[in-house]
């Protein structure tokens, strides 16, 4: 009977709450993370789709601004022509059409000359209204005659509005501009043959002048060189000292002449008046004889 109550007694009972928790947790967690990301694998859709329409509306935009720029730009009341740039005549012998920006005003006639013409075209808008305006454009334009010309410009220009149009003369043609170029090039290259001559010329004249002036100036020094020698100089002074031996010689014969003169003069003057003659006034008082004055007596002597 002792035992009878451990036997009938029931064992323990395990928690089992705890365990249903965590796997509940757990469940939760896992559903959280796949909404997490489906959440995010649709919102990477919807911005996939969302740049997507943006680009296409970007190229439609774009698309639908240059249509819209092109056609107002030829015939559209937006853009209006502000200057004729050029004119050109078409070569029908050998045209190619260059861009399909080329504009053709209407169909092509043999019969008359065609023409091309670049145009520079401007939005007509106040600057009040509209602060920043479109770019001014540029276009050509296919003519076949002066008198279709002188309408598209009139139709698409500012009528009573602004300064009359220009419209410049037409462009040189292939030959013409050939035959030009060719001028040009036959001119400049004369220009420079001329410029090479002038340079040579001028080389040569600098060097015959340089050779000149060192031609001179060493005979400018061998001329010093040789008045600075002592030969030279000692035999310049003998000369002058020869010189001056010779004037002093020369004066006492003149003295020695005069005086002799004098002597003659006073002799015939006392031999007069024995005479009783009446001397001349020149005999009594002669003038002095002049140094290069010949005398008969006595005889003068001659210069060395």
């Amino acid at each position: 009977m002792a035992d009878s109550p451990a036997a009938t007694t029931a064992p323990p009972k395990t928690p089992t709450s705890a365990p249903s928790k965590a796997e509940k947790l757990k469940l939760e967690n896992k559903k959280l993370k796949q909404l997490v990301k489906m959440a995010k694998d649709r919102i990477e859709a919807q911005e996939k789709e969302l740049k997507s329409q943006k680009e296409k509306l970007a190229a439609a935009q774009t698309n639908s601004s240059t249509s819209a720029s092109s056609s107002s730009a030829q015939t559209g009341p937006e853009f209006v022509i502000t200057k004729v740039l050029a004119r050109t005549k078409i070569d029908k012998s050998s045209f190619v059409n260059p861009s399909t920006s080329l504009y053709t005003v209407a169909p092509t006639d043999p019969k008359e000359e065609e023409f091309h013409a670049l145009f520079e075209s401007g939005a007509d808008v106040d600057p009040d209204e509209v602060p920043n305006p479109p770019l001014n454009k540029r276009y050509w334009a296919s003519f076949t005659s002066n008198q279709q010309f002188t309408t598209y410009l009139s139709q698409n220009s500012l009528i009573g509005g602004g300064e009359p149009i220009s419209v410049p003369a037409f462009c040189m043609g292939e030959d013409e501009s050939e035959a030009v170029r060719r001028e040009a090039a036959d001119s400049l290259k004369f220009v420079t043959e001329e410029y090479r001559k002038y340079r040579l010329e001028g080389r040569l004249r600098r060097g015959e002048r340089r050779e000149a002036e060192k031609t001179l100036a060493e005979e400018s020094a061998a001329k010093q060189r040789a008045l600075d020698s002592p030969q030279i100089k000692q035999s310049l002074e003998k000369k002058l000292e020869k010189m001056k031996n010779e004037l002093a010689e020369q004066e006492l014969q003149w003295k020695e002449a005069y005086d002799t003169l004098l002597k003659e003069v006073r002799r015939i003057s006392n031999l007069a008046m024995t005479m009783d003659l009446k001397p001349h006034s020149t005999l009594l008082n002669p003038p002095p004889p002049h140094p290069r004055t010949k005398c008969s007596s006595p005889r003068a002597p001659r210069l060395r």
